[in-house]
């Protein structure tokens, strides 16, 4: 699962889960809590690309 720094826009995609981070842990580009991520919707893209592949719109 990838997360995203919400102030900042990091994209955490490391080794270990983020669940299992320290509640210390903080975004090592703005210094953001881990309380400041957020899960990504990794179908997201997917979407978006049939979105705009859509002939009818």
């Amino acid at each position: 699962m990838k997360t995203i720094c919400i102030p900042c826009g990091y994209i955490y995609d490391g080794n270990e889960p983020f669940q299992s981070l320290p509640k210390t842990w903080c975004c090592p580009d703005c210094g953001g809590s881990i309380m400041s991520f957020a899960e990504i919707d990794e179908s997201l893209p997917k979407k978006v690309h049939d979105i705009l592949d859509d002939p009818t719109l």
